[in-house]
């Protein structure tokens, strides 16, 4: 009897987390501990670096948040960083997606690994902010390996998976 109750002490404590697919993107990119974060704010895919921030003013991770002049630099910033060997990690919606569009087959092409969060919504055709996956269908033939989420708990799990098949 006394062994059993070892046995349950010693099991390591599973905990509920109630985050949304951002939060949870945060979550993983804190856990993989990043080198570098290129960045710019769009909608929705902006909550994802606010949370690596807030994180980081509470000294949970040491990403180095580099905040591009527009969508075209932080992915820019994110690929110099990982010529040098960093992992890097972005994150973007939309039409920040197609103003970053270019580097997508170079850094492809160049086969330097990085994750890069599209979180989905409508090209702005105007100012149409839905969720769809007409962003993401516009990158389907640049090259990349492209990990769908259908829920949070498949953000998290893709996150964390994706630094590794890109490595490999």
């Amino acid at each position: 009897m006394a062994e059993t109750a070892k046995k349950r002490a010693a099991r390591p404590a599973q905990g509920v987390v109630v985050q949304s697919g951002n939060e949870i993107s945060a979550t993983a990119a804190k856990q993989i501990n990043f080198h570098i974060m290129g960045y710019y704010p769009i909608t929705p895919s902006t909550e994802i670096a606010e949370t690596l921030d807030a994180m980081k003013a509470e000294g949970e991770h040491t990403v180095r948040m580099i905040p591009g002049d527009g969508e075209h630099g932080a992915a820019g910033i994110c690929f110099g960083a990982t010529t040098a060997g960093g992992r890097v990690f972005n994150a973007t919606s939309a039409n920040g997606l197609l103003f970053a569009y270019e580097q997508l087959p170079v850094q492809s092409g160049t086969r330097f690994p990085m994750v890069f969060n599209i979180v989905t919504r409508s090209v702005s055709g105007p100012l149409d902010i839905r969720g769809d996956h007409s962003d993401i269908m516009l990158a389907m033939n640049t090259g990349w390996i492209i990990l769908m989420a259908s829920d949070v708990q498949a953000v998290y799990d893709m996150n964390i998976m994706a630094p590794r098949i890109g490595e490999e």
